[in-house]
């Protein structure tokens, strides 16, 4: 990613900012003064962001999803993605989509979904459009709205060099325009080589309803994008690749992690947690052989917790790691380090070497 964590970055404070103005897609990059220098609250754990996020694929930083940085954008609800040091802090990159909000127009809202970026900088993510019913309302999503797979270049001297792989979301206001069998959303990716990625492929009604589909074997391809179901994943909860990238690990339910190739074959079970009719499995994320799975316990309903468990892929061991006296929505594992990106309550905290 040269662009965003290499040598065209002047100051860890300062924001190569990269924006889609209407249908122009020819900015040049700028860069502004922004924010604290730190993470929001410093220490371990280190509050880095009131955003969702994960690691970048080459553990350089750290990639969120929420609102642009500019407060008069993110009152529109002006959706970014954004990319944070490693240790926290200031942005040192931003996408932020500036179309205005125009009723009844097209293309006038809009949301972000699913970002991935690989280790040279190309940015996967599903770009929702809709339209708006007065100046300040949206159409309810997904009604009249539409979705498409994208493929962004940020290491591109254009403000983000983009093509269109897979048309994704249609209705025609309110009715679906293809059938329940069809994958028409996605709802995270993950990058398994320099042309191809694993998506958790979903069909998406009009009244927002959703059916899983499993994990999807996707292809980058000179004309778009192929994607194909992996067999025995129909019901994935959670997923991580792992292994460089040949093997998939992935919660089918609240208690077993199984495993399976990423150009498929048999599913293997891996491990099973005891108490498995109270403990569910929240989270995976791996890194070649090692991976750490989130599970919310069962206590008390004024002392939730949360427990983080070290799991070796090649023989299925489990081993606790620490618990929190909080619920966590997602754990992800550095691909560098032992460090820890946990969201909770408050926010994305950031956990220096917590896995040995």
């Amino acid at each position: 990613m040269r662009r965003i964590l290499g040598a065209r970055r002047r100051h860890g404070w300062q924001l190569l900012m990269a924006s889609i103005l209407g249908c122009s897609h020819t900015a040049p990059f700028a860069t502004e003064t922004q924010g604290a220098l730190g993470p929001f609250h410093p220490g371990n754990p280190a509050l880095v962001s009131v955003s969702p996020g994960s690691w970048t694929q080459d553990g350089r930083g750290i990639l969120i999803q929420g609102k642009c940085l500019d407060s008069s954008l993110a009152e529109a609800e002006k959706s970014a993605f954004r990319i944070l040091p490693v240790v926290g802090g200031s942005a040192i990159w931003e996408f932020c989509e500036l179309r205005p909000w125009v009723a009844g127009s097209p293309d006038s809202t809009w949301r972000f979904v699913a970002p991935a970026i690989s280790r040279d900088g190309l940015l996967l993510y599903v770009e929702g459009i809709g339209r708006l019913s007065t100046p300040t309302r949206p159409w309810p999503f997904p009604v009249n709205w539409h979705a498409e797979l994208w493929l962004a270049d940020t290491n591109s001297v254009r403000a983000l060099a983009r093509r269109q792989l897979l048309v994704l979301y249609r209705d025609s206001v309110g009715i679906p325009v293809v059938p329940p069998t069809a994958i028409n959303w996605i709802a995270e990716m993950a990058w398994v080589g320099s042309s191809d990625f694993i998506a958790r492929a979903q069909y998406l009604a009009p009244n927002a309803t959703v059916t899983e589909f499993g994990l999807a074997h996707g292809v980058i391809t000179p004309n778009g994008a192929t994607l194909a179901t992996i067999p025995g994943t129909a019901f994935v909860q959670s997923f991580a690749v792992a292994q460089a990238g040949t093997t998939i690990a992935f919660t089918g339910d609240s208690f077993n992690i199984s495993r399976v190739a990423v150009a498929g074959g048999p599913v293997t079970l891996v491990a099973t947690f005891a108490n498995s009719a109270v403990r569910r499995v929240v989270d995976i994320s791996c890194r070649d052989e090692l991976c750490i799975v989130l599970t919310t316990d069962p206590t008390p309903a004024n002392l939730p917790r949360s427990t983080l468990w070290r799991l070796t892929l090649s023989n299925g061991q489990l081993l606790p790691i620490q618990s929190f006296q909080a619920i966590f929505g997602s754990a992800k594992l550095s691909p560098v380090s032992g460090d820890v990106l946990m969201f909770g309550p408050g926010g994305l905290s950031l956990y220096t070497n917590l896995v040995p």
